[in-house]
C-alpha cells in the first residue's frame, strides 16, 4: 500500500511519505483496524482526486474539440465559392451558404438530396446528363480531382447558370473514399463579359473599316454596299436590304443588297415594293417634310421579333427584322432592313447600338457627300461640309492625323489628343514619329513612308514603348488634283487589350498544340519502329548466336528500343501520358533521361547523376516522373541563364509518424527520395510561397505558362507522394520528390536476347491497318505462326471484308486510326454484326490522345506501336484464349 501512494501522480512522494510517518509514529496510540481506516480513506481521496482531474482534462477536450468544429463551420459559412460535399452515392452531406444562395435553396433542404439529380442533371446543350456519366463523379470513382469551365448548375426555380467548378474526393484517415467536395463558381457574368469584349471589339473594327470606306469613295452606292456587306457580316444576319423610302414615289426603291454565302437557298430580292407592304412604323410616321425636319431626332429602329403580320414579311419569307431609318432626303429617307428569313431572332440592345453608329457614320457621310456635289454653288455649303466633315473626324475612335510630305501634323482628331496626352494645338507642330515614337527619324517599316513611296495603303503593328500600348497603324496616301502625292492618313488603333486576349489564347492553346504535334510523330514514328523492330526480331528468331550477321540484327533492335525510348520521352515532355504505375527503378529513370537532359539543356549546363543505393523501387509511372525532371530540368535551365551544375540525386529514407504530424505530408513509412539542384539564382521566400499555384509564373509574357510546377506537383500526389522545395536568392534551388517505396520486384530482360516463340493457332484473323509496311509485316508473322490472315487497308474495307466472311474470323485486329473508317467506328458496326468477336486494337497514338478524342473504348485489348513480332504472338494468343466470356460491348 506504501507503494501505491508512492507511486500515485496525484500525491508527490514527500507528502505520502510524511503522511506515512506520521502514522507509523502513531501507531502506538492506534489499533491495525483503525490504521487500515486512515489508509482506506487516504486511497478515497486519491481516487476522487484522479477522477476530478480526469474529468477535467475530458472537459478541456471536448471544449477543444467543439472550437476546432466551430471553426470549420465558420470557414465554410463565410466562403466566396460555392462548396457541397457529397458521399459516394452522390447524396449532400454539407451545403455552404454560398451554395445555397447561389443555387435558390436553403441548404438544409439540399441534404440528403442527389446532387446531380437536383442541380447537374443537365448539359448546357439542352440534353440530359446521366449520372453514370457525370465527370465531377470522377472524384469519388477515380480518385482524381476534376476540374471544368463548362458545367451548368440549375437553381430551384428551374433557372440556369454557368460555372467553373473542381471536384475533389473526399478521403477518410484511411485513405478510403467516402465522397467528393466541390467547389464552384458562378463565371454568368465573366462569360457574358468575354462576349461583349468581343462584340466591341468587332463592332469596332467593322465601323473603322466602314469609315476608310467612306473616307476612300465618295459615291453613295459604293458605301451602300458597303455598309450592307459589314453589317450583314459583322451581325450574322441571313440577309441585308437598304431601301431608299420614297414618298413622293410611294416606293420603297431597293438599293443594296447582301445575302449571307451560307443561305444559298435564298433568292435575291432587291427591288421595289410599294409602302403599305411595310409597317406602320416605317410609312405613316414620316409622310411630309415638315415631320421629317421636327421629328428627326425621334426617329428609333423598329424591330420585329415574329414577322408572321407583316406584308412584305409574308411575301419574302421573313421570320424576323430590324429596320432603320436613316439619311434622310427631301422626298424622303433611306432604310436598312436586316432580314432573319430560317429562324427568329430576338434583337440584343448592342446589336441595335452598332446599328446606330453605322447609321450615323453613314449618314455624315452622305451628307458630306452632298456637300462637296455643292461645293462650286455655294462657300457656304462648302464650310458647312467641311464641318460635317470635322465632326465626322472627331467621332471616330482611333487617333487619326493627317500628314504632309516632309511628316508634319496638319491635322488631328480628338482620338488623337487623347492617345497622345497632347493638346491638339500642340501636336500640328510636330512630326509624325516625334509625336507616337519620340524618335528623330520615321520608325523601321514606317507604313507612312511606304503609302508615299508607293500610292497604296500601308499597314503595321508594333508595341510602342512610349505610349506603352500595342498599336495598329494604317496609313492612306493623300493625292492632289494633279494626282500627285501630297501626303498620308495616319489612322491609330490601339489594339493592347486585343493583343492581351490573343496572348491569352496563345498561352492556354500552347500546351495542346505541342501534344498535339508529339501525338502525330509518335503515330507515324511509331509505324516505322514497328517495321524496323519487326524486321529485325524476324532476323534474330532465323539467326544462331553465332551466325555472322547476328551482332548486327542485335544493334538494330538496341537502336530501335532506344528510339521508342525517345519518342517516349517526347511524349513525357508534352504532357500526353496517362498515369500508369508499375513497379520501376527511379535509377533507371534517371539513368535513362540523361542524354536527353543533355540536349535541352546544353552544353553550358554540367549534369551530374548520384545514386546512393541500387534498386530504389517505387510504385509509378515511368512518363510521369519523366516528364516531373523535365519541368524540374527546364525551370533549372531558365534558372542558370549563363550555365552552371544541374544535379540528381536519389537515396531513401523512413519517415516516421512524428515527422509526418510536424510537416502534414504523406504517411508514416519508407521513402524513395529524388533530389533535383540547380545552383542559379534562386527564389525569395514570397515566390516560393506561390510555385505551384497554377499559372503562377515569375517569367516574361510568351516564355511560360505558369504551369510545369503546378504540373509537377499533381503528379507527385497522384503517386501519393509530396515534393519539398529549398531554395534562397543567388543560392541555387533544390527540390526533393518523395515517393512511397514498392517492395516489388521488376521484371528484367535482355533487349539483345531472342524470347521464346509464342504458340501460334490455326483460326482465322481479319487484319486491319493502313501503313502497307507494318500490315505486310503483321501478316507475314501471324501467318509463320500458322494462323490464316485476312488483310484490309481501312476500316471500310475491314467491314467489308469481315461481312465476306463472319463465319470464320475469330478475331480481328484493328488499327485505332485509318482512312474512311476509324477503329473504333469499324468495331461498333462489327460488334453489330456479331456481338461476340474478339477484338484487338493497335495503335501508334498515345492512349490520352485516343481517350480525348472519344476513341477509347474501356475494357477493349489494346497494344500499342512500336510492338515486336512475339509481343503481337503472345497478346494474339492471350486474346483468342480468353474463351467465350466476351460480353458485346467490351
Amino acid at each position: 500500500m506504501f507503494a501505491l501512494f508512492t507511486c500515485s501522480p496525484l500525491f508527490p512522494p514527500f507528502r505520502i511519505s510524511d503522511t506515512i510517518s506520521t502514522i507509523m509514529l502513531t501507531s502506538h496510540t492506534l489499533t491495525n483496524v483503525e490504521i487500515a481506516a486512515v489508509l482506506l480513506a487516504l486511497i478515497v481521496i486519491v481516487v476522487i482526486v484522479r477522477n476530478f482531474r480526469l474529468k477535467h482534462t475530458v472537459n478541456i477536450c471536448s471544449r477543444d474539440l467543439a472550437r476546432m468544429h466551430e471553426w470549420n463551420r465558420l470557414i465554410l459559412d463565410s466562403a466566396g465559392e460555392g462548396i457541397y460535399g457529397t458521399n459516394t452515392e452522390g447524396t449532400a452531406v454539407f451545403v455552404n451558404p454560398a451554395a445555397a444562395g447561389m443555387l435558390g435553396w436553403d441548404a438544409d433542404e439540399l441534404l440528403g438530396r442527389n446532387m446531380h439529380d437536383v442541380i447537374h442533371h443537365t448539359k448546357h446543350d439542352g440534353t440530359s446528363y446521366p449520372a453514370e456519366a457525370c465527370a465531377i463523379y470522377a472524384a469519388f470513382r477515380e480518385g482524381i480531382a476534376y476540374r471544368s469551365e463548362d458545367e451548368i448548375l440549375w437553381r430551384k426555380d428551374g433557372s440556369s447558370f454557368r460555372v467553373g467548378l473542381i471536384s475533389t474526393p473526399l478521403r477518410d484517415k484511411n485513405g478510403a473514399i467516402i465522397g467528393s467536395v466541390v467547389a464552384f463558381n458562378d463565371i454568368s457574368a465573366r462569360i457574358t463579359s468575354e462576349r461583349i469584349i468581343q462584340e466591341q471589339i468587332s463592332f469596332s473594327q467593322a465601323l473603322n473599316s466602314l469609315a476608310e470606306a467612306i473616307i476612300m469613295n465618295d459615291e453613295q452606292n459604293v458605301i451602300l454596299d458597303e455598309m450592307a456587306r459589314i453589317v450583314g457580316e459583322t451581325l450574322h444576319v441571313d440577309r441585308t436590304l437598304i431601301y431608299d423610302m420614297s414618298f413622293k414615289r410611294r416606293r420603297a426603291i431597293g438599293l443594296s443588297e447582301w445575302m449571307n454565302p451560307d443561305c444559298t437557298d435564298i433568292v435575291a430580292t432587291k427591288s421595289t415594293y410599294p409602302l403599305k407592304f411595310f409597317i406602320g412604323g416605317a410609312t405613316e410616321m414620316m409622310r411630309t417634310r415638315h415631320w421629317i425636319e421636327s421629328h428627326v431626332d425621334a426617329v428609333n429602329p423598329v424591330a420585329v421579333e415574329d414577322g408572321s403580320g407583316v406584308l412584305l414579311h409574308k411575301k419574302m419569307n421573313i421570320q424576323s427584322g430590324l429596320w432603320y431609318p436613316f439619311a434622310f432626303h427631301d422626298c424622303g429617307y433611306y432604310l436598312i432592313a436586316l432580314n432573319q428569313v430560317h429562324s427568329r431572332r430576338v434583337w440584343q440592345k448592342e446589336e441595335i447600338a452598332f446599328l446606330d453608329s453605322v447609321v450615323r457614320l453613314v449618314s455624315i457621310a452622305f451628307e458630306k457627300i452632298r456637300l462637296l456635289n455643292e461645293r462650286r454653288l455655294s462657300q457656304d455649303n462648302i464650310l458647312q461640309a467641311r464641318n460635317e466633315w470635322v465632326e465626322t473626324f472627331d467621332t471616330i475612335n482611333d487617333a487619326i492625323t493627317i500628314h504632309d510630305k516632309d511628316f508634319n501634323i496638319i491635322r488631328s482628331n480628338r482620338a488623337a489628343e487623347q492617345l497622345l496626352g497632347i493638346p491638339g494645338q500642340d501636336i500640328i507642330k510636330r512630326k509624325c514619329h516625334e509625336s507616337f515614337h519620340c524618335s528623330d527619324c520615321p520608325a523601321e517599316g514606317c507604313p507612312g513612308m511606304q503609302s508615299m513611296e508607293t500610292g497604296l495603303p500601308a499597314f503595321m503593328e508594333r508595341f510602342e514603348p512610349t505610349l506603352g500600348k500595342y498599336i495598329e497603324v494604317r496609313t492612306v496616301p493623300r493625292f492632289n488634283a494633279e494626282n500627285r502625292i501630297i501626303g498620308f492618313l495616319h489612322v491609330v488603333r490601339d489594339i493592347t487589350e486585343r493583343k492581351q486576349l490573343e496572348e491569352q489564347l496563345r498561352q492556354s492553346q500552347k500546351m495542346e498544340a505541342v501534344g498535339r504535334l508529339a501525338g502525330g510523330i509518335a503515330h507515324d514514328f511509331n509505324n516505322i519502329l514497328t517495321a524496323i523492330i519487326g524486321y529485325g526480331s524476324i532476323m534474330q528468331m532465323n539467326m544462331t548466336t553465332a551466325h555472322p550477321l547476328r551482332m548486327h540484327a542485335d544493334q538494330i533492335i538496341e537502336a530501335a528500343n532506344r528510339a521508342a525510348e525517345l519518342t517516349h520521352s517526347l511524349l513525357a515532355f508534352s504532357r500526353k501520358q496517362i498515369l500508369n504505375p508499375k513497379p520501376v527503378d527511379l535509377n533507371d529513370i534517371v539513368r535513362g533521361l540523361v542524354k536527353f537532359l543533355t540536349r535541352i539543356m546544353g552544353e553550358d549546363v554540367e549534369i551530374i547523376t548520384s545514386a546512393k543505393h541500387e534498386g530504389i523501387i517505387a510504385n509509378a509511372d515511368r512518363g510521369q516522373i519523366e516528364q516531373v525532371l523535365m519541368n524540374c530540368a527546364t525551370n533549372a535551365r531558365d534558372a542558370m541563364p549563363n550555365g552552371g551544375i544541374f544535379t540528381i540525386e536519389t537515396d531513401t529514407v523512413s519517415l516516421d509518424a512524428e515527422y509526418v504530424r510536424m510537416h502534414g505530408v504523406g504517411k508514416a513509412g519508407a521513402y524513395a527520395v529524388m533530389s533535383v539542384s540547380d545552383n542559379g539564382t534562386g527564389m525569395g521566400e514570397e515566390i516560393r510561397k506561390h510555385l505551384f499555384e497554377p499559372f503562377f509564373t515569375t517569367k516574361e509574357i510568351g516564355k511560360g505558362t505558369g504551369l510545369g510546377l503546378s504540373i509537377i506537383y499533381g503528379i507527385i500526389r497522384q503517386h501519393n507522394g509530396f515534393i519539398n522545395v529549398h531554395s534562397e536568392p543567388g543560392r541555387g534551388t533544390t527540390f526533393k520528390i518523395y515517393l512511397p517505396i514498392e517492395q516489388s520486384v521488376i521484371e528484367r530482360t535482355t533487349a539483345s536476347a531472342v524470347p521464346a516463340s509464342p504458340p501460334g493457332g490455326t483460326e482465322t484473323i481479319l487484319l486491319a491497318e493502313d501503313d502497307d509496311t507494318v500490315r505486310e509485316l503483321s501478316r507475314t508473322v501471324l501467318t509463320a505462326s500458322g494462323y490464316t490472315v485476312i488483310t484490309a487497308m481501312d476500316g471500310e474495307d475491314a467491314i467489308s471484308k469481315f461481312t465476306e466472311h463472319k463465319g470464320d474470323i475469330k478475331l480481328v485486329i484493328l488499327d485505332m486510326i485509318m482512312p474512311k473508317k476509324t477503329g473504333k467506328q469499324a468495331y461498333d458496326e462489327l460488334r453489330s454484326m456479331k456481338p461476340g468477336i474478339r477484338v484487338l486494337f493497335v495503335s501508334g497514338y498515345t492512349a490520352d490522345m485516343i481517350h480525348r478524342d472519344g476513341m477509347l473504348i474501356q475494357d477493349i485489348d489494346l497494344i500499342s506501336k512500336p510492338v515486336s513480332p512475339t509481343e503481337l504472338l503472345k497478346k494474339v494468343r492471350n486474346v483468342l484464349d480468353k474463351g467465350d466470356d466476351v460480353k458485346p460491348g467490351n
